[in-house]
């Protein structure tokens, strides 16, 4: 198995499980030590190749593991049943992580729209205070460069508006 070409995310990760508990499933109820051995391998494999660090692996981790010391047992059916039950346990860690994912996906998109709405209001008093000070300067003819600078800034801004109004609403 290539293990550097799955993706690096729990859900693959447990697909790649799952099919190795199929496997050794059929191999403890085939009765054949080679496919045995042969899974024990893969699980082994599959823990010492696991993205640690990623949320939610330690715990595929913990049944790849548990799942070996099953495909050892000698007692079929009890090795079948906890197999069986383990990968009941592998889809519900995996929809709760999918879960917490989408949960703090949401919550980060939450505080970045509020910090675009509080920059466009900070940009709208930014904007507003620069045509002030520039026509004021402007009627008295005063500091012809301040001014020029003024309404490259109140451009800039301006021009940030729509982008920024595209982000909350997106």
């Amino acid at each position: 198995m290539n293990w550097e070409a799955i993706d690096k995310t729990v859900a693959a990760w447990a697909a790649v499980l799952q099919q190795i508990q199929l496997e050794a499933a059929a191999a403890i109820e085939d009765g054949d030590s080679g496919a045995r051995n042969d899974v024990k391998a893969k699980l082994l494999a599959f823990v010492q190749n696991s993205p640690s660090l990623l949320d939610g692996m330690a715990a595929l981790n913990r049944k790849a593991t548990q799942t070996i010391i099953d495909v050892n047992n000698s007692n079929i059916e009890e090795a079948l049943g906890r197999i069986e039950a383990r990968t009941a346990e592998i889809d519900a860690l995996t929809k709760e992580i999918a879960k917490t994912t989408a949960e703090a996906n949401a919550a980060a998109r939450s505080i970045m729209l509020q910090n675009v709405t509080e920059l466009i209001g900070q940009l709208t008093v930014i904007v507003s205070q620069a045509k002030k000070v520039k026509a004021s300067l402007d009627e008295r003819g005063l500091h012809p460069d301040i001014t020029t600078e003024l309404s490259s800034v109140i451009e800039t801004a301006a021009g940030l508006f729509p982008k920024l109004r595209a982000l909350e609403d997106e």
